[in-house]
């Protein structure tokens, strides 16, 4: 039996604001659940509603099995850390570890064992008598967290507690908060909008959107197999680089091939997009020079969807054995989908790699890596994550490589489904 259950729990605002919209959630025993997602996706609403600090408007809350929808906070045994610490301000370190202990009427002899445990997890020991307005930005965060998981609660409820802290701080504190986690076997449910501190925190990963969970499983997994290209482009450093296409029959295999971007020629609105990059002496795709043309819009030409550029790009030869069930899209808008760090100037030695022709619009960077922004023939710009000591140079054109193995195809849309995956679970989640 799952320690904290969660069966379709909604939450419904004035003027039907759905902030989180049949949630199930299982958690178990000694498990830390990260929910993540871009800000107003549900994320703190939903532990407000375990804490009881707001009540779902339907579904159940399940701790151990009891129905705890009706409960106070205070007759919950869950316990909830938030972002900006809210210690007492008029207690010392000890007294705000011991408060909410004698509220509950608890012997003074097991207040004392559980505070100098906790302190000594924490490295608090030499802190106890001090006021928080004595404290640095990581003790006063370590006191928050102490004083919840002193009370030995149920259910950790961590919200965004490390967001207010400095890079190198927080990134010392993730570590310290997985190791007291793991020591203290307290299933948790974690709150962040950091997708790096989501991949490194996680036993399980929640991807959120407008209140809908769009994926869950292990970080490795959501990170290689996204189920849908939201969560493919939340995931990661810099998200998915996503090219529109087609597939097609070519000289009897299967190929995707890229297609002009709409936007080269004219918004609804009017506006003018930016000119392919490449002018009309000719482009590269492979080994092989190809012709393309410049994008020229004309006054005449002011339509949405107006285009005078050549459609000449590059294609990708879908390998046999690729699983891809694309029989249902062949001839169809299907959008390619590569992550910066697979891309990569020369091909590996195995086969299977793929090149993409493009040309360096700016370099960004990163110490021993830079992100190269590129564009294609076609329009579609792309992140490329390379080693720093690669010799780029803006406005030069070079080939990118891809590995096949690691490309994903998307159905169009914000939220379009993750062609490669062939299990239909995956799908069923998002």
């Amino acid at each position: 039996m799952p320690v904290l259950e969660l069966v379709d729990v909604s939450r419904v605002y004035p003027r039907g604001v759905r902030a989180v919209d049949e949630l199930s959630l299982r958690v178990e025993e000694g498990e830390l659940v990260v929910l993540a997602g871009p800000s107003g996706c549900g994320k703190s609403t939903t532990l407000r509603m375990i804490a009881g600090l707001e009540r779902p408007n339907s579904g159940e809350i399940r701790v151990r099995g009891s129905v705890i929808d009706q409960l106070s906070p205070d007759r919950r045994n869950v316990a909830m850390v938030f972002q900006n610490h809210a210690l007492y301000p008029h207690l010392s370190v000890r007294g705000n570890l011991e408060f909410g202990l004698r509220v509950c009427g608890m012997a003074a002899a097991e207040i004392q064992r559980r505070v100098d445990e906790v302190a000594g997890m924490l490295g608090l020991a030499d802190l106890l008598d001090r006021m928080p307005g004595q404290l640095s930005g990581g003790q006063r965060q370590r006191v928050a967290l102490g004083r919840a998981i002193v009370r030995e609660p149920d259910v950790l409820l961590l919200d965004e507690p490390l967001a207010s802290l400095d890079g190198p701080l927080r990134i010392a504190l993730r570590g310290e908060l997985k190791r007291v986690q793991r020591r203290l076997g307290s299933p948790t449910l974690y709150v962040t909008h950091d997708q790096e501190e989501a991949m490194s925190l996680a036993d399980r990963l929640v991807v959120m959107k407008d209140g809908r969970v769009q994926q869950v499983g292990r970080p490795g997994e959501v990170y290689a197999r996204p189920a849908n290209r939201f969560v493919a482009g939340f995931v990661g450093a810099r998200g998915m680089n996503f090219l529109d296409g087609r597939f097609e029959s070519h000289e009897g295999k299967v190929v995707w091939k890229e297609s002009p971007v709409l936007a080269c020629g004219m918004h609804k609105d009017g506006a003018v997009s930016p000119k392919p990059p490449f002018s009309a002496r000719g482009g590269v795709l492979g080994e092989r020079s190809l012709p393309v043309l410049e994008s020229v819009v004309t006054p005449e030409d002011r339509g949405f969807g107006a285009l005078t550029l050549t459609p000449i790009g590059f294609t990708l030869c879908i390998p046999p054995h690729s699983g891809l069930q694309w029989q249902s899209w062949l001839g169809r808008h299907v959008v390619l989908g590569i992550r910066p760090e697979h891309l990569r100037i020369r091909p590996a030695a195995a086969e299977g790699f793929a090149g993409l022709s493009v040309r360096v619009e700016s370099i960004e960077t990163l110490g021993s890596l830079v992100d190269v922004v590129a564009v294609t023939a076609l329009c579609h710009r792309l992140i490329a994550r390379l080693d720093a000591r690669e010799e780029l140079a803006t406005g030069s054109d070079v080939v990118l490589y891809v590995d096949m193995r690691d490309v994903c195809f998307f159905e169009p849309g914000e939220t379009g489904m993750n062609l490669s995956l062939t299990n239909e679970s995956s799908h069923a989640i998002a």
